[in-house]
């Protein structure tokens, strides 16, 4: 017997259901998140651009797409790498940030500069690196012979 379900609803009403939404503004069509974070920040951003109106003029509207566009890229926007959380997370993430200690058990162990070096890749040999035949090790053996050399 088949059990498989009729409908999936686990796309439209899931947890991620809201990052797929779409809205549409005018012939903008945009994810319905930066809708949202835009329309807040252009509320928000209002009454400082008025405020520049009065000294600036109409050059003030920079201000108010700068406004929005920042807080777009704050909040809806997320990082590209890793776990990819949204990007006033990781301005956070960076500033409590503990630098140069870890935790080992319940010490914390902090990590000198003075002990860092650099491994860089070479583009020529190190000849006090070489290896000399005499000094390369031998074939592996097989385990049959492990296990016999064991016995022996």
């Amino acid at each position: 017997m088949n059990e498989q379900p009729l409908y999936s609803l686990t796309d439209m009403t899931g947890r991620e259901a809201s990052s797929t939404r779409q809205q549409t503004f005018g012939p903008v069509d945009m994810p319905y998140r930066a809708f949202i974070v835009g329309s807040i920040a252009f509320v928000c951003g209002i009454a400082p651009t008025l405020l520049l109106w009065i000294l600036i003029g109409p050059s003030a509207l920079l201000l108010l797409v700068g406004f929005v566009g920042l807080a777009v890229w704050l909040f809806h926007g997320a990082t590209r790498r890793g776990l990819q959380i949204r990007n006033y997370q990781m301005l956070l993430n960076r500033r409590t940030a503990v630098l140069n200690q870890f935790m080992l058990g319940a010490v914390t162990v902090h990590v000198p500069h003075d002990d860092w070096s650099i491994i860089r890749p070479g583009s020529r040999p190190n000849p006090a690196k070489r290896v000399l035949p005499e000094d390369q090790p031998l074939k592996p053996i097989t385990t049959a012979a492990r296990v016999a050399s064991i016995f022996d």
